[in-house]
């Protein structure tokens, strides 16, 4: 199958492929060295006072950091440039004001190139965020050369980084420590929403997972599905988070795929056809959870929304999906 050109395959090497595809070029897997939190204690309050210019370059940050009501000069886009005239998804293009075009970055999934650098340098930001990215020492000097940066939480890996983290290291960053906590409840409740609203479903097992190359890559509940998943109410069994170790992926090979039958539910990344390859196999569709109707395609916008859980996407995702089950149920 032709590698898909979707922001999932962008995050780095092989992973990137995986985790990327969901909305990385088509598996966007990644992989990692751990970043310390801030490069300067003292960059907490950079944007306030010296002006807010600042400079987004985490998969995702932009979003939060437009929830938080600051429009970057200059973003790395979760998507492709073929999917978004702005770089931004359907979730967040509405809190982009209309009189602000920032410059935007795309491909950073596998890395920032030098004409990624000289944008951001050319943007003169005063504080940079880059919080769900991945970024090496040498891009860590450059960066730092620009303006004090803000990384993830050292405590988590690249691309593993818990929505309610990201946003309390982005709010941090711009000095707007309680606005972050006031979006971190808000999306809360929207979550919360979805549970009282399908009691039926918790406990439920599910597992998501991408078709490529002849197999299916499922993620665990480090990934942003399977945790946005688990935050819905659904579990990720635990026999799949041991099968990837410490990644946030495992692939299973057509020979393997009976253990997909432990599930209640499976959601499947559809992008660009990808389906189509599993729907032939004959050992896909003699399981029980296919004849039964329990396999929910996930269509490429909302795949990408889901793998970048912030208080943009996740209230756009808890809505698609909530359709998405009905749809299912009455078909």
């Amino acid at each position: 199958m032709k590698k898909p050109s979707t922001w999932y395959a962008q995050r780095g090497s092989k992973r990137a492929l995986i985790a990327a595809l969901s909305s990385c070029a088509l598996l966007l897997g990644a992989c990692s060295t751990n970043t310390a939190e801030n490069s300067s204690k003292q960059q907490e309050s950079t944007a306030a006072e010296a002006g807010e210019n600042v400079a987004s370059l985490g998969l995702g940050d932009v979003d939060t950091l437009l929830a938080l009501g600051i429009t970057p000069s200059v973003f790395a886009a979760w998507v492709e440039d073929s999917d978004s005239p702005n770089g931004l998804g359907p979730w967040a293009a509405d809190d982009l004001p209309k009189d602000k075009k920032p410059e935007v970055l795309y491909g950073t999934g596998t890395g920032f190139t030098s004409e990624h650098l000289q944008k951001i340098a050319a943007a003169e930001p005063n504080t940079i965020v880059a919080v769900n990215a991945q970024v090496d020492e040498d891009t860590k000097a450059k960066l730092e050369a620009i303006a004090p940066v803000t990384y993830h939480d050292k405590q988590y890996k690249d691309w593993q980084v818990p929505w309610r983290s990201q946003v309390e290291s982005v709010a941090q960053a711009v000095d707007k420590k309680a606005e972050g906590k006031e979006l971190i409840a808000k999306t809360e409740q929207s979550l919360k929403g979805f549970r009282d609203k399908h009691p039926e479903l918790a406990g439920k097992k599910v597992a998501i997972g991408l078709p490529y190359n002849g197999q299916l890559s499922l993620y665990t509940d480090a990934d942003g599905r399977g945790a946005l998943l688990e935050e819905l109410g659904f579990e990720v069994p635990e026999e799949f988070n041991e099968r990837a170790q410490d990644n946030f992926y495992f692939e299973l090979s057509p020979e393997n795929y009976d253990v997909l039958e432990s599930l209640d539910y499976l959601f499947i990344l559809s992008y660009d056809n990808n389906e189509d390859e599993l729907k032939k196999n004959p050992v896909y569709a003699n399981l029980k959870l296919v004849q039964e109707n329990r396999v929910f395609f996930i269509e490429k916008q909302l795949g990408n929304a889901m793998s970048t859980p912030n208080p943009l996407s996740i209230p756009w995702s808890v809505e698609k999906l909530d359709a998405l089950l009905a749809q299912n149920t009455t078909s």
